[in-house]
């Protein structure tokens, strides 16, 4: 993504203002381009912001923001734990953090009631958010509901065909989030009882969250998920399965069950409503405009940030990161513009969209979650290569277990998504063989020669497999 000129931003800006504060009219200052792609001339946003003839807002992706929020959630609440142990001499009980991330995992509207969000403001004189606990969303959603194989309708059948962690008890998807809750609880009251094991150096481990073995789980958690639950819905479900809903406006609501599928499928991949007018380092919360730095914008200045449209999640700061520097790349924008695209073909059509139509509306689709899986798999790649640096580092002072533990279960999170989108460029056999050359766990510096050198082939020849299969160029490479 590029910085936008200044009229772009404010027509935008307007456009968005709109959202929270127009009751009527049809004009919402938006900047619009004429296409003839199949659907005729067309008036497209420059932001996710799109109205009935009556003014009223018809987007709606609140129950994907909240799961969002709910994977940031579980990830603050795994930090927690060390120092609760550790500074508060607190010693869980048998169950108690498999049942407190379950909570997360799990969520209802009675789990809900009166517990807090994390708090994403940042800054000298930080913004206040709207939403402050989980039931101040409009419905409580949970992420147990929608992994992939607790869903109906994917692509795979994820009992038998879920591949990626070979462990006897893994069986699906959800038994490995669950494999890995139990491991964090084990941890947590050993550690309790003073047994804290050991790294490769001879240190104690620093976090309940890090195994002996090199494995970083709240990193394996998150990402995890992100693709599980995320990705694999967005591209599996409602960009798939959800183009074929019809167009009639659905009784009591401003939106129809497509264009909420489009919706749901922009909420999974988690942009603000303004995300083109960032820049990728705005996105990536790595400098920029004052007021854009930290991933999030006060676009209708009300002096607070709503999670539901002005905070960028996930696979969206994902896009921006890999799109920083001199990556010759612009997922972001790729993505972004064919969502808006996509959903502007819904708006304008009738209640059947026509052949051409549909043709577009799948045109912009395929854009989108090509772009989408294509930073994911970028991720993995820059993941490979900060592992290939914890690797040279083995017998210096340079070399930190935390920081190799992270970047491996970084790079196993992201590489899992890989199988989850039907549309995807990865034959099967091509995953299994990524997954083989990853392993379940890094080559430690206390292993033998051998086996280092092996793993270090096994990164290369992976690099090479994510560069044969996803198209990338030796600068996208060089860059990440």
């Amino acid at each position: 993504m590029r910085y936008r000129p200044c009229s772009k931003i404010l027509t935008t800006l307007l456009a968005v203002s709109v959202l929270f504060a127009c009751s009527d009219g049809h004009d919402h200052g938006v900047d619009t381009t004429s296409t003839d792609e199949g659907a005729g001339e067309l008036e497209i946003p420059s932001a996710y912001v799109f109205f009935d003839d009556e003014g009223n807002n018809t987007t709606s992706y609140a129950g994907q923001t909240m799961r969002q929020v709910c994977m940031v959630g579980m990830k603050s609440y795994i930090g927690e734990i060390t120092g609760k142990i550790d500074n508060d001499g607190w010693t869980p009980a048998e169950g108690e953090i498999v049942e407190n991330l379950t909570l997360f995992y799990s969520m209802s509207e009675e789990l809900a009631e009166g517990r807090e969000i994390p708090n994403w403001m940042m800054g000298d004189e930080p913004l206040e958010q709207h939403q402050l606990f989980y039931s101040d969303f409009p419905s409580i959603k949970s992420l147990s509901g929608k992994i992939a194989g607790n869903d109906s309708g994917s692509h795979k059948d994820w009992a038998t065909e879920f591949e990626g962690w070979d462990h006897s008890e893994i069986t699906s998807p959800e038994s490995l989030v669950l494999h890995w809750f139990a491991q964090i609880e084990a941890a947590a009251i050993a550690r309790a009882n003073g047994e804290i094991p050991l790294d490769p150096t001879g240190a104690p481990i620093s976090s309940v969250y890090l195994t002996a073995d090199g494995t970083d789980l709240q990193q394996l958690l998150q990402k995890f998920l992100m693709g599980a639950v995320s990705f694999s819905q967005g591209t599996d479900d409602y960009m798939d399965e959800g183009l074929t809903k019809s167009n009639a406006t659905k009784e009591g609501k401003n939106y129809s069950d497509l264009a909420h599928a489009w919706d749901e499928g922009y909420g999974y991949f988690g942009a603000a409503v303004d995300y083109l007018d960032y820049t990728d380092d705005e996105i990536a919360g790595k400098g920029g405009r004052p007021e854009y730095s930290n991933g999030y914008h006060d676009t209708n200045g009300d002096g607070k940030i709503d999670l539901l449209s002005e905070l960028n999640f996930g696979h969206a700061v994902n896009a921006a990161k890999r799109d920083r520097k001199d990556s010759g790349t612009d997922f972001t924008t790729e993505a972004g513009t064919a969502f808006i695209h996509g959903r502007a073909i819904i708006a304008a059509a009738g209640e059947e969209l026509t052949d051409d139509e549909m043709a577009a509306l799948v045109e912009q689709r395929d854009i989108a979650v090509w772009a989408w899986e294509k930073a994911i798999a970028g991720t993995a790649l820059h993941y490979i290569k900060d592992v290939q640096g914890d690797m040279a580092a083995f017998g210096s002072n340079d070399y930190s277990f935390s920081d190799h533990a992270k970047h491996w279960s970084e790079l196993k999170g992201f590489s899992l998504s890989l199988q989850f989108s039907p549309h995807s460029p990865m034959t099967d056999a091509q995953f299994t063989e990524l997954q083989g050359l990853i392993g379940t766990a890094p080559v430690l510096p206390n292993a033998e020669q051998a086996a280092i050198d092996a793993y270090a082939a096994n990164l290369d020849a992976a690099i090479e497999l994510l560069q044969t299969a996803y198209g990338f160029s030796e600068q996208n490479i060089g860059a990440w």
